[in-house]
C-alpha cells in the first residue's frame, strides 16, 4: 500500500528537446512566411500612408480656397521643389497670402509634409489613363500640372529663412483657382509611393517603390482642383 502511495504521489515528468532538424524546419517555415507577409504588410502601410497623405494634402487645398473667400484675399498653395534637405522636395507645402501693406506674399501656415515614403510626381504621368475613373470620364485626367507648370515658380523661405523654390496654385476671393497661363479645366496633383535621391544638382531623382519605372505606377492618388469653382476632389485607381 505504501508502494502504491509512493507511485501515485510521484509526478513523472517527460522532457523532449527539439532536434536540430526540427528547429531548422521551423525557421525555414518562418522565413517563408516572412517573405510572403512583409511585402504585403509594407504595401498595406504605404497604401494607408498614401490615403492619409492625399486627404491631408487635399484638406490644405480646401483651406486655401476657404481662406481666399473668407478673407477676400489672394492665397497661394505652394509646393517645395527645392529644399535644404532632400526629403523636403515634392513633399512639403504651405499657404501664402498676398499682403497689401508689404506688397508681398507672407506665409500663413506651417510647412506641412506628406507622410514618409509619399511624394508628388514631378510631371503629369501617362499611367493615369489606365485608371477606371479615367476610362469612364477622360476629362478627369486632362489638366494643368501645377508642380511643373511654367510661370508658376515662386520663391519662398523655409522655417530657417532659407530660400525655397516652389510651384503654386493661386486661389482667388471668388474661390476659383488658377496657375499662370493655365488653359485646362483641372489642376492635377499626383501622389505616389516613392522617395527622392540626390540626382546631382537641381531636383532629386524620383525613385518609385518596387522599382516601378518612370511613366508607370501600381498605386497613386490624384488630387484635382477645378479651376472655375476651386473645388477639390481625390481619385484613386
Amino acid at each position: 500500500m505504501d508502494g502504491d502511495r509512493l507511485a501515485f504521489g510521484c509526478e513523472i515528468r517527460h522532457s523532449r528537446a527539439f532536434s536540430l532538424v526540427e528547429l531548422l524546419t521551423v525557421l525555414t517555415i518562418l522565413a517563408v512566411l516572412a517573405t510572403i507577409a512583409i511585402p504585403s504588410l509594407y504595401r498595406l502601410l504605404t497604401a494607408s500612408a498614401l490615403t492619409v497623405g492625399a486627404r491631408e494634402f487635399s484638406n490644405h487645398l480646401v483651406l486655401a480656397r476657404t481662406e481666399a473667400i473668407s478673407k477676400h484675399a489672394l492665397i497661394r498653395f505652394v509646393v517645395a521643389t527645392d529644399w535644404a534637405e532632400l526629403d523636403g522636395e515634392l513633399r512639403r507645402y504651405s499657404l501664402w497670402r498676398w499682403d497689401e501693406e508689404t506688397t508681398k506674399f507672407v506665409r500663413t501656415t506651417e510647412w506641412k509634409a506628406l507622410p514618409e515614403g509619399i511624394v508628388l510626381e514631378g510631371a503629369l504621368p501617362d499611367y493615369l489613363g489606365a485608371a477606371e475613373y479615367a476610362r469612364r470620364d477622360p476629362t478627369t485626367i486632362r489638366g494643368d500640372h501645377p508642380v511643373s507648370h511654367k510661370g508658376a515658380e515662386f520663391e519662398a523661405t523655409d522655417p530657417e529663412n532659407r530660400t525655397v523654390s516652389t510651384q503654386f496654385v493661386e486661389f482667388l476671393p471668388t474661390g476659383a483657382a488658377r496657375v499662370p497661363d493655365g488653359i485646362e479645366r483641372n489642376l492635377i496633383f499626383v501622389l505616389i509611393e516613392g522617395y527622392l535621391e540626390n540626382g546631382g544638382g537641381g531636383m532629386g531623382r524620383l525613385v518609385r517603390v518596387g522599382g516601378t519605372p518612370a511613366g508607370k505606377s501600381e498605386n497613386w492618388a490624384q488630387v484635382n482642383v477645378e479651376t472655375l469653382t476651386g473645388k477639390v476632389r481625390i481619385y484613386r485607381p
